[in-house]
């Protein structure tokens, strides 16, 4: 607090720097925030400030590579931080791993029918020859994350209180626990493109990686077997074993996008992976993705007014895991 004393800061917490405390655990830095709704980060800061606002308010917050940068305007500060006390402000213990825990982008298949404009293409598809594989359904929903209680969708900077998080929150996101476990699925509750049937309130998550204190995936029966042990629905599985050519691989992907979706309505597309455990260094290597034509990539549109899947009866009683 005393570093903070001559910038005029008062101990007051705003909305923002509450999850940023939740965020960021226990450690120095969490202090500052708590105390002073101020520029915090382990590794270092960006400071914004302007005296034109009356009270400090949360400009931007994300999370790279594990360490916290903000920018806020703050009421009494007239030009920014000196980079000495930057550092002064930062410190280990935050509890924040050392890798990026956003989900990373996934190389389209080469024969994928839509690829995104400027998106990776895979760039060596023989590496999926004569290796075990799982493909899986790439369902049109939104990347959720779970870990330590609280769910994240595409920014892992803070918790999400969005409205469309509601049923992983009431149904999973309290079974996962663990402060070295990284829950990654895709939630349909919020209808993006396409709907599907109407599903039960606890399968509108489905988990389909997992990831350690390191950033390593895991293998994907680990995945199941986690996720069974929680009762989280995984992902449809369409496929498991081995490939031997590369025409196999493009006659089953093509085949697979001309079926219906598990979850009823059109398929999204499909993701093949290695069904074996890796690093994250390697996740571009081992996972692709194949996506319908006129796939839609932007989540803009349907948050602005978004509405819910149907759902198709109750939940079960809710059970703590084992």
């Amino acid at each position: 607090m005393a570093q903070l004393a001559h910038y005029g800061c008062e101990p007051r917490i705003g909305p923002g720097m509450a999850q940023l405390a939740h965020r960021m655990g226990a450690g120095p830095a969490y202090r500052i925030a708590h105390l002073a709704h101020r520029v915090v980060a382990p590794g270092g800061c960006r400071a914004g400030f302007t005296d034109k606002q009356e009270r400090p308010v949360l400009k931007r917050l994300k999370i790279e590579k594990g360490h916290a940068w903000l920018n806020v305007t703050a009421c009494g500060i007239r030009r920014g931080m000196a980079m000495k006390d930057k550092h002064a402000m930062t410190g280990s213990g935050s509890g924040l791993p050392s890798w990026n825990t956003k989900y990373p982008s996934t190389p389209y298949w080469p024969w994928s029918p839509s690829i995104g404009r400027g998106d990776d293409t895979h760039a060596n598809p023989d590496r999926f020859v004569g290796e075990d594989v799982v493909m899986t359904e790439k369902l049109d929903g939104g990347n959720t994350l779970l870990h330590a209680g609280a769910v994240y969708g595409r920014s892992v900077a803070v918790p999400s209180d969005a409205k469309w998080m509601a049923m992983v929150k009431k149904h999973h996101a309290w079974k996962v626990t663990e402060p070295g476990v990284w829950l990654y699925g895709e939630d349909v509750y919020g209808v993006h493109s396409i709907e599907y049937d109407p599903v039960a309130e606890h399968e509108t998550f489905r988990a389909f990686a997992l990831r350690d204190s390191g950033g390593a995936f895991a293998a994907f029966a680990e995945v199941e077997a986690y996720a069974r042990r929680r009762e989280i629905p995984v992902v449809p599985v369409l496929f498991r074993g081995r490939f031997g050519s590369i025409a196999e691989i493009r006659g089953f992907i093509e085949r697979a996008h001309g079926e219906p979706s598990a979850l009823g309505g059109e398929r999204e597309g499909i993701v093949m992976r290695l069904a074996r455990g890796f690093p994250a260094a390697e996740f571009p290597d081992n996972a692709c993705k194949s996506v319908r034509p006129g796939h839609v990539q932007s989540d803009e549109h349907w948050t602005r007014n978004w509405r819910p899947c149907r759902i198709a009866g109750r939940a079960g009683t809710r059970r703590e895991p084992s």
